[in-house]
């Protein structure tokens, strides 16, 4: 079994002294290059000297570990890498609860960090919280044909088996989005007001505009207008295989339009060949994995985001909080921070000439964009990163409160 820890984090200086703080386990799946994981250390890193000690396990590695090492977050790894290892797993995670004196554990919805945290919580009587960050399934239909009832079976399966976790110790349950939580209740049969919504935060400062000249020289973008970024992984449901005909529409009205595409993932194959195809290679860049999104966006004149469906929209967030103008495909979550056609433009259907159309609008009026983007900051100093750390830190304050430290943490196993 691979295990590897951080330091602990020093709170100041001097010899060590022992950390009394109520110490919270988070899970994660991985620690691979993925929104959840760097949200939860953007928040971990604002909570580090409050009044409560943070660790954190993984049931995986990936390139996110090194950040938080770097951050003195003490971090676990216990690959789970087949269900057969699951007991393993488990009876491991039990021990770092006794030795680090774990009084709550925070799971992250995916079977290889709920299941394991949850089944390590209810043998220690600890409590749990889990945060839903997407859209429960859509309910498959009964099927009329044989070939779809496997499908409709594994569904039905996993729904009954999630159902059955919520009962078991689930103490608190959080959602990231009203949108997230209107599905995930109606698809567990919960209440709505089970699951409280805390919306995920940035770090709000002003937009890095001084570095635009420099970032654009770098890219090779120079000279080029308009300049269009979106962000996210390179899989189906983000949508960017709309955004290669979108643009040889946009080429049309405006040559030296250009769009970057930063991320990383199982479309980039299919990506590259539709961009070769269509001639659009001076025109469509991959970017591949980025970490100076905030730089990205200096470089940029707007944003697009084409995902089908989102829990949130934490990259559109970003691009508003950066004053650029936004056109995105329309899903219900993103309503909750944005006004079609005073923040940005919501195209309502997947339709690479209603997208181009949109995008086009903007490009022609130089000062309706900035009037979007305008707004867009204005309306994304509602979602701090602090915000997102208070709430979460009254939420488990109250469950604590109600569950006092147990000693049965501290047993053997």
């Amino acid at each position: 079994m691979d295990m590897t820890m951080a330091l602990p984090h020093n709170r100041g200086s001097g010899d060590a002294v022992p950390d009394r703080r109520p110490t919270i386990l988070h899970m994660l799946p991985d620690l691979a290059l993925g929104g959840g994981q760097a949200l939860l250390l953007r928040n971990l890193v604002r909570m580090q000297d409050g009044p409560l000690r943070h660790v954190v396990a993984s049931m995986g590695g990936g390139p996110m570990e090194p950040e938080y090492h770097a951050a003195g977050l003490p971090v676990f790894r216990l690959p789970l890498e087949r269900w057969s290892a699951l007991p393993t797993v488990v009876r491991r995670l039990t021990e770092i609860v006794r030795d680090q004196r774990v009084s709550l554990i925070h799971t992250n919805n995916t079977p290889r960090d709920r299941i394991p945290g949850q089944l390590a919580g209810l043998l220690r009587g600890l409590p749990v919280v889990n945060s839903f960050h997407a859209l429960a399934p859509t309910p498959l239909p009964v099927p009329d044909r044989p070939q779809a009832l496997p499908r409709f079976l594994r569904q039905r399966a996993t729904r009954l088996v999630n159902r059955a976790l919520i009962g078991l110790n689930l103490t608190g349950l959080v959602a990231v989005s009203e949108t997230v939580r209107t599905s995930q209740s109606a698809w567990l049969s919960l209440p709505p007001d089970r699951i409280r919504v805390i919306h995920n935060g940035l770090p709000l400062g002003e937009p890095l505009d001084d570095h635009r000249d420099r970032m654009r020289t770098e890219l090779g973008v120079a000279g080029r207008h308009p300049v269009i970024l979106t962000v996210g992984r390179l899989v189906e449901g983000k949508g960017q295989r709309l955004l290669v005909p979108m643009m040889a529409e946009l080429v049309r009205r405006r040559p030296d339009a250009c769009l970057l595409l930063a991320g990383e993932g199982e479309d980039r194959p299919l990506l590259e060949a539709m961009i070769a195809q269509a001639g659009l290679e001076r025109h469509v860049r991959l970017l591949g994995q980025r970490f100076d999104v905030p730089m990205l966006l200096a470089a940029c004149d707007l944003f697009v985001s084409s995902s089908h469906y989102e829990g949130f929209g934490l990259a559109v967030l970003e691009a508003m909080a950066a004053r650029r103008p936004v056109v995105a495909l329309f899903t219900p979550a993103l309503l909750e921070f944005m006004v079609d056609g005073r923040s940005g433009l919501l195209v309502r259907h997947p339709d690479p000439l209603a997208l181009a159309h949109a995008v086009d609008r903007v490009a022609a009026d130089p000062g309706f964009a900035a009037g979007l983007g305008a707004e867009g900051h204005r309306l994304a100093q509602s979602f701090s990163v602090d915000a997102t750390v208070k709430n979460m830190l009254d939420l488990y304050t109250e469950i604590l409160s109600r569950h006092p430290i147990i000693t049965k943490c501290n047993a053997t196993f």
